[in-house]
C-alpha cells in the first residue's frame, strides 16, 4: 500500500523540493565516484556507453518512485535534471564560442 504524504504547509513542500534537488546532486556525485572505478576495469568505450544509461535509469526510477509517495521530491529531481542539462549546454556553448 502506498501512503501518499499529506503536506500541511508550504515549508514541507519546499523542504521536499530541496531534498529532491540537492539529493540528486549528491547521489550522482557519489555514483560518479563509485563508477570511476569501473573505468579502470572496463574498456573506455563500454564505460562511456554504460554510464549515461545508468544515470537515466536512476533518474527515471527515482522520479517514478517518489511521484506516488512524495510528489515534491519528484518535482525537485526533474528541476535538477533540467538545470544540469542547461548548465551543460551553456558550458558547451561557451567552450565552442571561445574555441573558434
Amino acid at each position: 500500500m502506498i501512503n501518499k504524504k499529506e503536506y500541511k504547509n508550504k515549508k514541507e513542500k519546499i523542504a521536499d523540493l530541496c531534498i529532491g534537488f540537492f539529493g540528486m546532486f549528491a547521489a550522482i556525485f557519489i555514483l560518479s565516484n563509485v563508477l570511476s572505478f569501473l573505468l579502470i576495469n572496463l574498456p573506455q568505450q563500454a564505460f562511456l556507453t554504460l554510464y549515461p544509461v545508468i544515470i537515466l535509469v536512476i533518474y527515471t526510477g527515482s522520479v517514478l518512485f517518489f511521484y506516488k509517495k512524495r510528489k515534491y521530491i519528484s518535482i525537485g529531481i526533474l528541476v535538477q535534471f533540467f538545470v544540469a542539462i542547461l548548465i551543460g549546454l551553456a558550458l558547451a556553448y561557451f567552450m565552442y564560442k571561445n574555441g573558434s
